[in-house]
């Protein structure tokens, strides 16, 4: 796995964070060392991640986060019973009687079953992620704790025979599950390589190795603080009793000590080599690898009385230990969540701290193990007619071709700063634009306006990709997909799914494409030009609707078709709907600009060079491939007009925008005051019953735990649809009788609250927002 500079620096500050006072590992190790020592692991590992806080803002903490789903807890009980009956058994061995043998070896069987089956799922969507890394880290935290209890029964004075051999005990299972572990990974290996359809040779990490060999992640938690602590451990590692080799250190190190005393040089010698002070009271001292070396080097052991099996000894256990500190803190770092409703919290000791709703949680019982489905706010832009201008540069000449590659290089230079400023990712190069994501709407907007702004500014100095930009904005889902490299370094996840098909739909408008396409087709067959043209014409003039009045160079407009003109900046609405929960504005503005009223506010409140945005409703558009959209439009401003009007910003600021455009609506919208505005969370489902009519339950959704409220089933007739019509263009476009009959109705009962898990699965389930049909339900 590739190290770069982001990922060093995460290790670096959850190592620092879990080991203030380290007691194997040294300072400089602590601070990134650790990966020269262990290059095996450094390659394997991978970084944590920041974990946001609901604001999607603060970092609460760094590590891995997982879910405690149903397969999760599955396997920690089968792994808690295989503990009881190993316990059981080995006290009742003691005891002389053998009877619950066949119980313990059905445990056993259950866990390989159980483990192999997670291990196999872990492995077929590695990817290179570490996923294998991270599942052990998480398991072998739930064997140390499942081994504490046989602890405990050990120290309870009924025990008996038991008593006083539990770190034995645990020894011994110890090893039992380090063999299941081994064997559970070949079958899961062994499975894999018989699938046709695994197009990558399954690759086991060294991390399950070090386990299988050492089972000290396995025992304890964190390393002891002095070797007598270990003495079931150097027994069965080394065939040692630790005080043995404690009194054998201690007198080492007071030899050294005499040295030291005598000839200080050899002190500083030491120092030096080991790079931090000598505690020479400590048995665990001769323990650093580095002191070890050094002394042998400076042909100092003989005159300490250690021998060459000692040195080998005591380093071999000092790397073993020191392995352990490095993977029991990152261990530490696998921080267990659950869901409570919608939302997602980490859980503590004693607290639970609410975590940023697009944290994916790893569950390792769950095809795919993350879910590849992530919410982002999207903004695309797209350089109109670059292919007709780029052909237009080549004609032209090398030196038009020179200054068009200057004029770009600068412009792509800008709109790098303007990433970098607002904390955008770059996703993808389109050719003629680019693809950011972010997790917050405020950047995505914000630099939406200064792209638009510095392409101005390029175009008023001679850009040759003059015929302006088209931007996007969305908040959607997105499909993560692995894209499989030759190599373990060479790993990438692109993004795909509907989030970017509705971004591409938004920037470029797909029906006046589709009638070029026709052109152009006819044309590369044979046909003149002008008689395509003519022939044509009729289609596009329907195509591009009414001539709209704009005195904006930078405008948008949807047709009477219901087809989308983009030539500024165009929003999707859930877009808007996550923005007015970030913004922290106590006022807005409304001004008339180009004949039409547009709520304004500035984009970085209280900077004086700040630009102002304005938001106007267009419509509902009909994309190819998605659903009716409600669409907004934005517009740059350097200053605010001079004459507005300041409002105070209390209701939504989707309803404000729907209320400012009651030019363009129906004169049954148009009646609509603010106190009958449609309520955002009041939700339609609709879904078949056995003789194939559709039962229709109006109520108020809660996504808080996913809970219709007030539910009523509304007595309407399934509509007639239009050839191709969706079925939530009818709902929109009927919304505010069908809110009018819900109220009707509630006048006269309270409904009742009904979990929308318990309909998901009712035939042609369909649910969705009455006042917006485009926004995701849960």
């Amino acid at each position: 796995m590739a190290r770069d500079e982001k990922a060093t620096d995460a290790f670096r500050q959850v190592l620092q964070e879990e080991l203030r006072n380290p007691v194997y590992l040294t300072q400089s190790e602590v601070d990134g060392g650790w990966c020269d020592l262990f290059p095996v692991l450094a390659a394997s590992l991978p970084a944590p991640f920041p974990i946001f806080g609901r604001d999607e803002e603060k970092v609460v903490t760094w590590g891995y986060p997982l879910l405690l789903s149903e397969g999760v807890l599955k396997l920690r009980r089968d792994l808690e019973a295989l503990v009881e009956a190993e316990a059981e058994y080995r006290l009742r061995s003691q005891m002389g009687d053998r009877e619950d043998k066949q119980r313990m070896m059905t445990h056993r069987d259950r866990y390989h079953k159980s483990m192999s089956a997670t291990l196999e799922n872990v492995v077929m969507n590695d990817y290179h992620r570490g996923l294998a890394d991270l599942f052990l880290l998480f398991h072998s935290g739930e064997v140390t704790r499942a081994l504490a209890k046989v602890s405990k029964a050990a120290s309870n004075p009924r025990s008996g025979a038991l008593r006083g051999n539990g770190d034995d005990i645990r020894q011994a299972i110890a090893t039992v599950i380090a063999d299941l572990l081994r064997r559970a990974a070949m079958t899961a290996v062994d499975h894999l390589k018989q699938l046709a359809r695994v197009q990558v040779t399954p690759v086991l990490t060294p991390l399950l190795g070090i386990i299988c060999q050492d089972q000290l992640l396995l025992i304890d938690s964190r390393p002891p603080q002095d070797i007598s602590q270990l003495s079931s451990y150097m027994q069965a590692r080394f065939r040692q009793r630790a005080e043995a080799v404690v009194q054998a250190n201690n007198q080492v190190l007071e030899r050294l000590r005499d040295l030291v005393a005598r000839r200080p040089e050899v002190g500083s010698l030491l120092r030096l080599a080991v790079g931090s002070g000598l505690k020479l009271d400590r048995p665990e001292t001769l323990l650093e690898p580095k002191l070890l070396d050094a002394i042998q080097t400076a042909g100092l052991a003989d005159t300490l009385n250690l021998s060459v099996v000692q040195m080998n000894l005591l380093r071999d256990l000092g790397v073993r230990l020191k392995t352990f500190e490095l993977l029991a803190a990152l261990r530490r770092r696998v921080l267990p969540m659950q869901r409570q409703g919608t939302s997602l919290v980490l859980r503590g000791r004693t607290t639970e701290t609410p975590i940023a709703k697009t944290t994916r949680p790893y569950d390792f019982t769950a095809p795919g193990v993350v879910d590849s489905a992530v919410r982002r706010f999207g903004l695309i832009y797209d350089l109109s007619n670059f292919t007709t201008v780029l052909e237009e540069v080549r004609k032209a000449g090398r030196m038009a071709e020179e200054r068009a590659l200057q004029f770009m290089y600068v412009f792509q230079n800008r709109l790098e700063a303007i990433r970098l400023r607002r904390r955008l990712t770059f996703e993808k190069f389109l050719g003629d634009g680019a693809f950011y994501t972010s997790r917050r709407a405020v950047r995505v907007i914000a630099a939406a306006c200064e792209i638009q702004q510095v392409y101005e500014q390029l175009r008023e100095v001679g850009f040759p990709f003059n015929h302006g930009i088209r931007i996007a904005l969305n908040y959607g889902v997105y499909r993560l997909l692995p894209m499989l490299h030759p190599g373990p370094e060479a790993k990438r996840f692109e993004f795909f799914g509907h989030g970017i098909v509705e971004l591409a739909r938004l920037t470029t408008g797909k029906s006046v494409r589709e009638v070029s396409d026709i052109a152009e087709f006819l044309v590369h067959s044979g046909y003149d030009p002008g008689e395509v043209d003519l022939f044509l014409s009729p289609l596009a003039s329907v195509r591009s609707g009414r001539e709209q009045i704009s005195t904006r160079p930078y405008a948008a407009t949807i047709d009477g078709h219901g087809e989308l003109v983009n030539e500024g900046v165009v929003i999707a609405m859930p877009f808007i709907e996550e923005l007015e929960i970030e913004m922290e504005i106590s006022t807005l503005a409304v001004a008339t600009l180009d004949s039409s009223r547009w709520v304004l506010f500035p984009v970085d409140p209280g900077m004086p060079d700040t630009l102002f945005v304005g938001l106007r409703y267009l419509g509902v558009a009909r994309l190819k491939g998605l659903p009716p959209q409600e669409l907004v439009e934005a517009m740059v401003l350097t200053q605010m007009p001079e004459e507005r009007e300041e409002i105070p910003f209390k209701r939504t600021l989707v309803g404000l925008l729907r209320h400012h455009t009651q030019g363009d609506r129906s004169p049954e919208e148009a009646t609509l005051t603010t106190e009958e505005s449609i309520e955002t969370n009041l939700l339609v489902i609709t879904y078949l019953l056995e003789d194939g009519n559709r039962k229709w339950i109006f109520g108020e959704y809660r996504d808080t735990d996913d809970v219709l409220l007030h539910a009523i089933r509304v007595p309407i007739q399934t509509p007639e649809l239009k050839p191709g019509e969706p079925m939530e263009m009818w709902l929109f476009r009927n919304r505010f009788e069908l809110a009018r009959i819900y109220e009707s109705l509630r006048r006269e009962t309270a409904g009742m609250a009904t979990p929308l898990a318990t309909l998901r699965s009712r035939p042609g389930y369909l649910a969705c927002f009455l006042a917006a049909p485009h926004r995701a339900v849960g």
